[in-house]
């Protein structure tokens, strides 16, 4: 599985565009077109298991991630839990601790490297 993301300067204000990008990738093409259905059952309650009812916050910078975390078929049992709100530094803390175990169980089904 390859995935990628090319940074453009037309979107140097968006940071997160590259990653977008890639993910969109993930969730549209290779995960929903090309893995076996086991394959991704087990993607999906990995993902669901690392991000939790958390994985709410990840599906405003990553939209496509919607699929997988809030409609997903595993998704009645998180339908009831809420994520707390919080504010400055610990948003942004929880942001890239979430985005993290998000691409560290994405490195478990296929390799990632990041480079520019």
């Amino acid at each position: 599985m390859f995935l990628s993301g090319k940074f453009q300067i037309s979107t140097v204000q968006d940071p997160h565009a590259v990653f977008r990008s890639a993910i969109s990738q993930l969730v549209n093409e290779q995960l929903f077109v090309r893995q076996k259905a086991e394959t991704k059952v087990v993607f999906l309650e990995r993902i669901q298991e690392a991000v939790g009812a958390e994985g709410r916050l990840l599906v405003a910078i990553f939209p496509t991630l919607e699929r997988l975390l809030i409609n997903g078929p595993l998704q009645q049992d998180r339908a009831k839990e809420e994520c707390h709100d919080v504010q400055g530094t610990e948003a942004v803390q929880r942001f890239q601790f979430l985005f993290c175990k998000l691409f560290r169980v994405i490195s478990t089904i296929c390799p990632v490297v990041f480079f520019g």
